[in-house]
């Protein structure tokens, strides 16, 4: 389980990410972030992270507070909507 300053740390990571993504007017910038979001692999959905032990996604989900999990469904809920 995370501690407190952990947690405020991810939720603000995760909201920054998301606001990154769904505050930019134009179209382009949107493809752009997410296409960054996924060179990067943010989410660790590559086959590479999939042979890791544990990824990132399921710690937020799994191992997260209610916040957490909150701040991560929104972030996956706004991706979904761009794409």
């Amino acid at each position: 389980m995370l501690e407190s300053d952990e947690t405020i740390k991810v939720c603000a990571t995760l909201q920054a990410f998301r606001w990154r993504l769904t505050k930019s007017r134009r179209k382009r910038t949107q493809k752009q972030v997410i296409y960054t979001y996924m060179h990067f692999d943010l989410l660790d959905c590559s086959e590479r992270a999939q042979q890791q032990e544990r990824k990132i996604i399921d710690k937020l989900l799994l191992q997260g507070d209610r916040r957490v999990l909150e701040y991560t469904m929104t972030f996956i809920n706004a991706l979904g909507n761009e794409c």
